[in-house]
């Protein structure tokens, strides 16, 4: 099946997405696919690049993705010994460890690792920190 109708410009609605590819927004630009083509057979750095930026040229007037997507939250888990503020996460952040806020607490450390040695246990603890939680209205 071809994946463009007949004026050669139009994605076919019945073309089958290819899965697994880094195609992540489904792109179907049949000037990229000739450009990927040629960058793929070219053996010339040159060319290379240049192909390159036309292809970035195309995505970017494309604009199918804007990266402003974020995560509104994110878990962790994390040994007893390993101690974060009482607040625990800055506003923004892309993981709990992006800033550097714990620490190693060396009497829970030995205090865990004594537990352990002698098959003693401490409760599960779970701790949520929603302070920056927004709550769609």
């Amino acid at each position: 099946m071809c994946p463009f109708l007949e004026d050669g410009v139009t994605p076919n609605p019945n073309r089958r997405v290819r899965e697994q590819t880094n195609n992540l927004q489904s792109i179907a630009i049949p000037e990229l696919d000739r450009l990927i083509e040629l960058y793929d057979r070219s053996d010339s750095l040159d060319e290379m690049c240049e192909l390159a930026f036309r292809m970035e040229e195309i995505l970017f007037e494309d604009a199918s993705f804007v990266p402003g997507f974020y995560m509104p939250f994110f878990r962790t888990a994390y040994w007893r010994w390993m101690q974060w503020p009482d607040d625990f996460n800055v506003r923004f952040a892309r993981d709990p460890i992006e800033f550097f806020l714990f620490w190693f607490d060396q009497e829970k450390y030995e205090e865990t690792r004594a537990a352990r040695r002698g098959r003693d246990s401490f409760e599960p603890s779970i701790r949520v920190f929603d302070q920056w939680k927004v709550i769609n209205e």
